[in-house]
């Protein structure tokens, strides 16, 4: 059986579309991959290295009357992304106008009350730009550069680096898997936000609060021990925040983290939203029911 080995911007999702499976669910099923199945719940997700076993493909049979055309409709995976865009205290952009740019495709908007933008995009879809109009002036603008499907896990260092960074915790680098001072310090401003123990280290309460934090449809201030804008600490950034999430569809979802400092499917602590230089890493998901923009191949 073939197999395939995850690198970054790599997802179930993805791997399931180009080998012309119908979800993602075609390819977390398959006997070889129920440890990662177990471990990787979300197939907007994997780690560099982790090996997906490829199944067969089965050939479908369908009996039909001769000398007749018929119409087969192709059921493909497909995707979408979701953004949460706050400013520093929590609060959404909302009424601001946007524009989002995934793998040269354009589409403008505004951000709605809950802050959150959701838009389809292809399950292959590598990256693009999410800009923020916070006024008339032209200069005065957020702007987050997205890297679609490089969430890593968050039983990972660099995964846990990642969503700090998309809240707004500023470790000084791209996550790069070393629990050095400047993450423990951006753990440590965490931790003392959600008011529990501060250690910087790493454990299952902190990787709970980050999901949560992480969540679009949370409101994070809720959740504060110490008002966001109160966190006078050097791991946070002053900028507004970007919340990318993941939703799943087969149909099928993805979402991001910001390099720069915003807040994603997710809170934020940013008070000026991610800078021109950021990259938001991305994760999809895949889910049936919630979104179908009729994209199904047809053959005669």
């Amino acid at each position: 059986m073939a197999s395939q080995t995850a690198k970054e911007g790599d997802t179930i999702l993805a791997i399931a579309y180009t080998q012309g499976f119908k979800s993602a669910d075609d390819v977390l099923n398959d006997s070889g991959n129920s440890t990662l199945k177990q471990n990787r719940t979300d197939p907007g997700i994997l780690l560099p290295g982790d090996t997906v076993s490829i199944p067969s493909r089965v050939l479908r049979q369908e009996a039909s009357p001769i000398d007749a055309s018929h119409k087969f409709i192709l059921t493909r995976p497909k995707a979408w992304i979701r953004f949460v865009v706050k400013d520093a205290l929590g609060v959404a952009l909302a009424g601001k106008n946007y524009q989002l740019t995934i793998d040269g495709k354009m589409t403008k908007g505004t951000v709605p009350t809950d802050g959150i933008i959701e838009q389809s995009v292809p399950p292959t879809a590598k990256g693009g730009q999410l800009t923020v109009f916070l006024s008339d002036a032209p200069n005065d603008v957020e702007i987050w550069k997205l890297q679609l499907g490089w969430m890593d896990p968050m039983d990972s260092i660099t995964g846990v680096q990642a969503r700090l960074i998309n809240l707004g915790y500023d470790i000084g680098h791209d996550p790069d898997g070393v629990l050095d001072d400047n993450t423990k310090f951006a753990i440590s401003a965490f931790q003392t936000r959600i008011g529990v123990d501060v250690t910087g280290a790493i454990d299952d309460t902190l990787k709970q609060k980050l999901a949560t934090y992480y969540d679009p449809a949370q409101d994070e201030t809720t959740q504060d021990a110490t008002p966001a804008a109160s966190t006078d600490d050097d791991s946070t950034d002053d900028s507004s925040t970007t919340d990318d999430s993941s939703s799943t569809d087969d149909s099928s979802s993805t979402d991001a983290t910001d390099d720069s400092s915003s807040t994603d499917d997710s809170g934020s602590t940013d008070d000026s939203s991610s800078d021109d230089g950021g990259s938001d890493d991305d994760d999809i998901t895949d889910d049936d029911s919630t979104y179908d923009d009729g994209d199904n191949d047809t053959t005669d």
